[in-house]
């Protein structure tokens, strides 16, 4: 996939967290497209820019971390990419400004194996 491709060659990526309203088109873009297919617009999500790191975060993501790599680790025929989080975006409804804290009862994260 060109995420794998792309931290390569830059050394940047963002980690885009997933909830259940954006469930489904996270699935859409897990598809098995040619490369250079933009993924975002087949689910029918937004790019923006991110802060530090070139490559964008998804508007409809309830939280996004920008990072660097920090290494890859190779095992087997798979790779597992280790970053420094240099800054982390959540939606203005997930924080309690007043208690400065995440409302993690209010993410409704998913994840995809």
């Amino acid at each position: 996939k060109d995420t794998a491709l792309n931290i390569r060659s830059t050394h940047q990526f963002v980690v885009n967290l997933v909830d259940e309203t954006i469930a489904e088109a996270m699935n859409k873009t897990a598809g098995t497209f040619p490369h250079g297919v933009n993924e975002l617009e087949i689910a029918g999500l937004a790019a923006v820019p991110s802060s530090i790191v070139k490559p964008p975060r998804i508007a409809e993501s309830p939280a996004s971390l920008e990072c660097v790599e920090w290494c890859t680790l190779n095992i087997g025929a798979n790779r597992v990419v280790i970053g420094v989080v240099k800054r982390a975006h959540l939606r203005d409804d997930l924080f309690d400004v007043e208690k400065q804290r995440v409302l993690g009862e209010k993410l409704f994260l998913i994840g995809r194996m």
